[in-house]
């Protein structure tokens, strides 16, 4: 399945990424379910996650902390 990279991120409180893909598309990803799992375990901090930031064609939050493009696409709901 095709998908498309990622060109703006909002990161509210509810742990849920609003995302705008380079096609048009709006999405939000849940990221509750990652939260346990490493190494997204640093995003349980607010702080940390609300740093969420485009980073080439991705989220980051650092260089150890990111999420691919495909599974953001794949695994979000239209908004």
């Amino acid at each position: 399945m095709g998908f498309s990279y990622v060109s703006s991120v909002i990161p509210p409180r509810d742990c849920k990424l609003r995302l705008t893909f380079e096609n048009g598309e709006k999405k939000v990803f849940d990221v509750k379910p990652l939260l346990s799992q490493r190494p997204w375990q640093s995003l349980n901090d607010l702080e940390f996650f609300m740093k969420a930031k485009v980073f080439g064609c991705s989220v980051a939050w650092d260089m150890d902390t990111d999420i691919a493009p495909g599974i953001l696409y794949e695994n979000s709901i239209p908004e």
